[in-house]
């Protein structure tokens, strides 16, 4: 996955910027962490969530003309090599930033994030009430 990944990313990103002026809001859907945890390899699925920071996150420039949604579709542990109903990381960011926000993007699910937890069902309401 490595700098293959990476690259993709970073064409990701700037594919969404070049169209950046034509949208109010850009939800992106990211897989990569999905084939290491299916393949139970968590050193591959770390290295899958530092290219995202590294491919993804660190290109997008920190004033975006839109609000933005990251998020994965489903959680897949590296212990059961399957999906699972755990929680997934969800980043909602609106076009003006608040404050010293930054974006990182983990699996580290606590709830003490802004967002907290919440039932994937309510997304697009979270993200409503988030943007405006």
């Amino acid at each position: 996955m490595a700098q293959g990944q990476e690259d993709a990313l970073q064409g990701d990103c700037q594919g969404i910027m070049k169209h950046s002026g034509s949208f109010d809001f850009v939800y992106v859907h990211l897989k990569g962490p999905d084939e290491p945890g299916h393949d139970g390899d968590a050193i591959g699925k770390k290295r899958a969530l530092e290219e995202i920071d590294s491919g993804f996150f660190a290109v997008l420039p920190r004033n975006l003309p839109f609000a933005l949604c990251v998020a994965e579709d489903h959680s897949t542990p590296c212990e059961l090599k399957a999906h699972s109903a755990d929680p997934v990381p969800v980043m909602i960011r609106p076009s003006k930033p608040i404050g010293s926000d930054r974006m990182h993007f983990d699996e580290n699910i606590d709830g003490k994030g802004k967002l907290g937890t919440f039932e994937g069902r309510k997304l697009i309401e979270e993200i409503t009430r988030h943007i405006g």
